[in-house]
């Protein structure tokens, strides 16, 4: 009862038999709540098929761990972290841990490293990752619209980075505007973007 881990136990049916006082601050819902529920219950959609499938590797191996999303009781969907052990053949013991900030911060490096700052599209180095992906078969043929922003350098000079930036985040939404579903719009740097078209030839990128 005082392990700071939510700690679970169920039968071979994923219904909850026992459930600690962590289990309830984790989740929101209280003991005789849970005792009610099963995994399927309170596993968000997004990680209802890898958390059927940990289930039945624990089954088979007697360990399964997973990072999962599961719904909090205030209807937020949440991440947790879950390690499971056999008990016996209708019997399972699982540890959890919400790990919601930790995944949340994971996502925002990532946003970071392939976004630009200033216009929130991606940026240079997603852009040759990208190249590369769609560089295949079945995604061609592929073209690309380079474009870039005449003048401002003079802007800059003349008002200030902060007139240049302004002008920046309008070619961006203006070229977002322009760019049809799968269309992948890059602001490579300074003021120059690239757009990626997967499965156009040229007369549709002329277009």
């Amino acid at each position: 009862e005082n392990a700071p881990y939510g700690i679970f136990v169920t039968d071979e049916n994923g219904q909850y038999v026992e459930a600690n006082i962590s289990a309830s601050s984790i989740t929101g819902y209280s003991r005789d709540e849970l005792l009610r529920m099963s995994i399927k219950d309170i596993t968000a959609a997004e990680s209802m098929e890898s958390a059927i499938q940990h289930f039945e590797e624990l089954k088979k191996t007697s360990y399964m761990n997973a990072d999962l999303r599961f719904i909090h009781k205030n209807r937020s969907v949440r991440w947790w972290s879950v390690n499971s052990v056999k008990l016996s053949d209708n019997r399972y013991l699982g540890f959890s841990i919400d790990i919601t900030e930790k995944k949340e911060a994971e996502a925002n490096l990532i946003y970071l490293i392939n976004h630009d700052q200033l216009t929130g599209l991606y940026n240079r180095k997603f852009y040759e990752a990208e190249l590369k992906r769609v560089d295949i078969q079945s995604e061609l043929p592929l073209s690309i619209i380079v474009a870039d922003i005449n003048g401002l350098k003079l802007i800059n000079d003349s008002f200030g980075d902060s007139e240049g930036d302004k002008i920046i985040k309008e070619a961006a939404k203006l070229l977002s505007s322009c760019c049809r579903q799968g269309d992948i719009l890059f602001r490579i740097g300074g003021d120059e973007f690239n757009i990626l078209l997967p499965k156009t030839d040229i007369n549709s990128a002329m277009k």
